[in-house]
């Protein structure tokens, strides 16, 4: 399981809630907890944020199996990218999907 909280304030309820039910599965399941910071909006990110989602964490009890920042993972997700892009993956995908589904444009007095 993941959980990928956003570090520019403290840690929500509702992020608290996703954690305990994402923990909950993972432990039941003999999974593995990773907590991924997802800190790419770099000006609203903060080291008081993370801090403060680590201790309201800990102070609920929880723990987690690894830890990482999304932006230590850029060059990984380049590479990736890259590959996918390399063998034509992308536009495959794309050309299927357009092939598939027929849009029409709205008719003239037709409310959306």
């Amino acid at each position: 399981m993941r959980f990928a909280p956003s570090p520019t304030g403290f840690l929500h309820v509702g992020s608290a809630r996703t954690f305990i039910f994402n923990w909950l599965y993972a432990r039941h399941n003999h999974g593995n907890l990773v907590l991924r910071l997802d800190d790419t909006d770099v000006e609203r990110n903060t080291e008081a944020s993370v801090q403060s989602i680590f201790e309201g964490l800990r102070w609920l009890g929880l723990d987690w199996d690894e830890e990482y920042k999304q932006s230590e993972r850029l060059d990984l997700h380049r590479r990736q990218a890259e590959a996918i892009f390399a063998r034509d993956l992308p536009i495959a995908t794309l050309l299927q999907h357009t092939q598939a589904t027929t849009i029409s444009p709205p008719r003239r007095g037709v409310a959306l």
